[in-house]
């Protein structure tokens, strides 16, 4: 059975640091049907604006997005499982993340999560 959708969630500063290798990327998803989805700067910064009154703290770089975010959330830890995760990313702080976020609203709509 073929795939609803096809999506992958990528480092903006990673393409940001190596363009030609985003573009390759970009090109490679276009031609297998898939959507990309930034996350700017990074995943930490992302996960940040899921946190109430975070939604629209914009921090520069990865490392700035990791200490805001081990600010709020003080037993985060980077590459913690996804149970974990889930304790404190609830519905409400997928609802506040999509505001942001238009392309993450847009996978979370698709997925039925908001």
């Amino acid at each position: 059975m073929p795939f609803a959708g096809r999506f992958v969630l990528l480092d903006k500063d990673q393409a940001d640091a190596d363009p030609k290798k985003a573009q390759s990327s970009q090109n490679l998803a276009q031609q297998k049907g898939i959507t990309i989805i930034w996350q700017d700067p990074c995943f930490e910064a992302v996960l940040l604006r899921h946190l109430p009154n975070c939604s629209t703290r914009r921090p520069a770089t990865g490392q700035i997005a990791e200490a805001e975010l081990k600010k709020e959330w003080t037993d985060y830890n980077k590459g913690m499982p996804s149970a974990s995760l889930e304790k404190r990313i609830d519905k409400a702080a997928l609802a506040r993340v999509a505001t942001e976020e238009p392309a993450l609203g847009a996978l979370l709509s698709f997925l039925k999560l908001i």
